[in-house]
């Protein structure tokens, strides 16, 4: 499950209610996956709109990967979902789909933000095509993120704070049926060139990832254009095997 999930870190920064979020409705942003700076996939982070969940109207994220480790000798595919609702930031929904080879997973949770709970229910078809179902359900902290969400509120976080380097932004994460704290640490203000142009960066650096991820081991160094719009343009992450990169494809203005 966790290989090419290192994308849902990218997904690690959008928006609270605070004013204007800082995407708009129909943003799409694409990546290249290199592993050890050979192409390896590619990814994407967008924003669907609106969704209607259960009459409620609702932002719909998503975040997908496409990657073939030739060294692991499968393909791997993900896809992340996250619906939140507009006014308080916080997750209704959240799915996720990994297919690793012949193995395929789903999970859901339903998060009950008012009463402090989250309904998780898990597929899985092994190996062998054997099914496998489970459910629990579990207590969450107030203002819970889920691993898609919390990269949005975090990404509107940065943006509407006076960053100097030093400073730490933390959230609390629900993820693989626990619950985490997510902190993002700012490493540095600076200027470099992206796409041929000379930008303001924001560089950050996740330092307490939930164990459940999948660079517990490495570091992760972000990214994000030092704008109202905090776009992340370029992630590097530590793995088993090497390093991982994903650089933003999507033309900036």
């Amino acid at each position: 499950m966790k290989k090419c999930l290192f994308l849902a870190i990218f997904l690690f920064f959008c928006s609270s209610a605070d004013a204007k979020p800082p995407f708009n409705l129909d943003e799409q942003l694409d990546y290249k996956t290199s592993w050890n700076f050979i192409p390896v996939g590619e990814a994407s982070l967008e924003v669907e709109g609106m969704e209607n969940v259960d009459g409620e109207s609702l932002y719909h994220f998503v975040a997908s990967t496409k990657c073939t480790l030739f060294f692991l000798l499968y393909r791997i595919e993900s896809k992340i979902e996250s619906f939140v609702q507009p006014d308080s930031f916080l997750p209704a929904k959240y799915i996720a789909y990994i297919k690793r080879g012949k193995r395929d997973r789903r999970d859901t949770v339903l998060y009950d933000q008012e009463n402090h709970r989250a309904t998780w229910n898990h597929f899985r078809l092994g190996k062998s095509l054997e099914e496998h179902h489970e459910k629990e359900i579990m207590k969450i902290p107030p203002e819970v993120q889920d691993p898609l969400s919390a990269f949005y509120y975090l990404r509107n976080k940065l943006r509407t704070r006076e960053l100097k380097p030093g400073d730490v932004i933390s959230v609390p994460v629900n993820a693989d049926r626990k619950n985490w704290e997510i902190r993002v640490k700012v490493l540095s203000r600076e200027t470099r060139r992206f796409q041929g142009k000379s930008r303001k960066i924001l560089v950050v650096e996740p330092e307490a990832w939930f164990q459940a991820a999948f660079f517990t081991a490495g570091r992760m160094i972000i990214w994000l254009s030092d704008d109202e719009k905090k776009i992340p343009l370029y992630m590097q992450a530590s793995i088993p095997f090497g390093i991982i990169t994903l650089s933003l494809q999507t033309k900036l203005d």
